[in-house]
């Protein structure tokens, strides 16, 4: 094996560990942690307890959700969604994660999720599924934060 193979492997094998030294390998307890972040997501929800969902943010969090101007803060999207609950309440929320990543402090994951929200003045429930995007950030407490949150729906908008 000639030097340039060997230099070669080195640094692809180098690659490979430097996340591990670094902290940032996909080890079980770490994705367990991201994951656990959305399970709790939807609890709160349905619990109606948007101050401590607001809790699973970063101060500085950017949610987009559809149909509406992004906010770009804890404060803001804790407003906005909890003044949501004054025309309906959600009743459940599912969340089937397809893939999660990380990489150091950072991690990711994406998958579908299906929500039953009851409207306050009655009615049948509103079922709506769809899928989301969701950008997590370690903190120095070993907590992982939401820090970017996409999400939209899978249901086609009303016919005018």
């Amino acid at each position: 094996m000639n030097g340039r193979r060997v230099c070669s492997a080195s640094f692809l094998l180098l690659l490979m560990v430097i996340p591990l030294w670094a902290g940032g390998g996909n080890d079980e307890m770490e994705l367990e942690k991201v994951n656990a972040v959305l399970q709790e997501y939807g609890k709160l929800l349905i619990d109606g307890d948007y101050e401590a969902w607001g809790e699973l943010h970063t101060q500085d969090v950017i949610k987009m959700p559809p149909k509406v101007p992004p906010t770009t803060n804890r404060a803001d999207m804790v407003a906005r969604s909890s003044a949501g609950s004054d025309q309906a309440r959600i009743v459940e929320f599912n969340v089937e994660t397809r893939d999660t990543k990380i990489s150091g402090d950072m991690a990711y994951n994406w998958g579908m999720y299906t929500v039953k929200i009851q409207p306050n003045a009655g009615g049948p429930p509103i079922l709506v599924d769809g899928k989301f995007l969701t950008l997590l950030e370690k903190q120095s407490d070993g907590r992982w934060l939401i820090s970017h949150d996409c999400f939209n729906s899978n249901v086609p908008p009303p016919s005018p």
